[in-house]
């Protein structure tokens, strides 16, 4: 309704804030009643609860365990999205008793109502959370789809950090150069920590985009390029909006956040002794704030401190006994000390904690394997997969841990979705191949 031009005070008296009119007939001083206000548009008895526009369009949530609040969203009732994605049904909100996979069977048999596989963009923003075989490419036509909403395609560009597919460095480099300021950001975040080349192509203009937070977010990916690859006036562009960035996040010191923003700056910049000192202030500031231990602890391992970063790990977990990322920090120290033991229960606990972050298994599963425990490995790894079919490193795990266990039916099953996941990738291939030819 946004796109279309509906603004608050359509609905809203600006001076009251009251409706301007009561049930239906709001709506309907802009839609059609013989069309929208009828038996066939809603499905319910006329004068029900469920032939109320807002029951279907506009359901309520009570926030806050007071406050009922609805939907301004102005959303299509979509349950076979709720059977697939596992978002809200409004259908079955009413109908308790029922399923989304009966809601949507009932509108699918309503003439001229149900468009079979109408497209929604939560499919493939869903695809990209969920690591999805298919999630590079749902997410980057997303991201091309100008009648999609903003915030939906700016959401589908962030999705694409990390992934390599040549169609998704193309959706990152148009979003960058986009005129929405959303897209643009989306861009910029999506790119951080990336390849310095694409970096210095994509980021560097956004140094100087006229919108702050573009600018920023572009800091945060700049900022890890090494100097030797900037030119003069590139370089002049980074100082002074790392200036400004240092700037917003002081003004903000009163917060731990801030203080590790800053201190992942000046990682990005070479500057350990000033991260280090802006780790510390934010455990300083927010003593309970665990990133900060977390971050304070890699600055000592880039620094052979492990024996330093050690206590401050097991602090950050005595504080938050779920925190994957504070037990996978300390399983890795512990692997540097050859304390293996050990090493293993923390990397498997971070697994257990965040199933969702196929990483934590990966590290854990490769761990396993290399003590030895393949079985255990591979169950692990098998149980990521099936979370996250589309991750490149649990493949890859999969297929040369089954190989070296002898399992060559199973390597060539895992190296065939690899291919089809990675199609460009040419180590994907090349292990195919070997595995073929045994």
């Amino acid at each position: 309704m946004y796109r279309a031009g509906v603004t608050c005070s359509d609905c809203h008296d600006p001076h009251s804030l009251r409706v301007r009119a009561d049930g239906n007939a709001l709506c309907t001083r802009c839609h059609a009643p013989e069309r929208f206000d009828s038996v066939e548009h809603h499905f319910h008895p006329a004068d029900s609860g469920g032939a109320r526009c807002v029951a279907c369009h506009m359901p309520a949530r009570k926030y806050m365990g007071v406050h009922e609040r609805r939907d301004h969203g102005f959303r299509v009732p979509r349950p076979e999205l709720a059977t697939k994605l596992g978002t809200p049904d409004v259908c079955t909100g009413c109908h308790v008793e029922r399923t989304p996979a009966w809601a949507a069977d009932v509108i699918a048999h309503r003439p001229g109502v149900h468009r079979p596989g109408m497209p929604h963009y939560g499919a493939a923003i869903w695809s990209g959370r969920q690591g999805a075989t298919d999630a590079a490419r749902a997410l980057a036509d997303l991201a091309r789809d100008a009648d999609a909403p903003t915030l939906a395609r700016a959401t589908a560009v962030a999705l694409l950090r990390g992934e390599p597919a040549p169609v998704a460095r193309e959706a990152l480099r148009r979003a960058a150069d986009a005129p929405d300021p959303l897209l643009r950001l989306g861009a910029m975040r999506a790119i951080e920590d990336g390849d310095p080349r694409e970096v210095v192509a994509i980021g560097t203009p956004r140094l100087s985009d006229p919108l702050r937070a573009v600018r920023l977010a572009a800091v945060q990916a700049v900022a890890a390029v090494p100097p030797t690859e900037l030119t003069l006036e590139q370089r002049g562009d980074l100082e002074r909006a790392i200036g400004e960035y240092r700037a917003a996040q002081l003004a903000n010191a009163d917060r731990p956040e801030s203080h590790v923003n800053l201190g992942i700056l000046a990682i990005k910049l070479g500057r350990l002794t000033e991260a280090e000192q802006a780790f510390q202030t934010a455990i300083r500031v927010g003593p309970q704030f665990v990133p900060a231990y977390v971050d304070l602890a890699d600055v000592y391992r880039s620094e052979q401190r492990d024996t330093e970063g050690e206590p401050q790990l097991r602090r950050a977990i005595g504080l938050a006994p779920e925190s994957a990322d504070a037990h996978h920090a300390l399983g890795l120290l512990l692997v540097r000390q050859r304390r293996m033991p050990e090493a293993l229960s923390e990397l498997e606990q971070a697994a257990r904690l965040d199933p969702g972050d196929a990483r934590y298994a990966y590290v854990a599963g490769v761990a396993l394997h290399s003590t030895g425990d393949t079985r255990h490995a591979l169950d692990l790894l098998r149980a990521a997969h099936d979370r996250r079919p589309g991750d490149r490193n649990v493949l890859l795990a999969l297929a040369t841990i089954s190989r070296d266990a002898g399992a060559l039916d199973d390597a060539r099953a895992y190296a065939d979705a690899l291919v089809a996941v990675a199609p460009w990738d040419p180590s994907a291939r090349q292990l195919r191949e070997d595995l073929n030819g045994k």
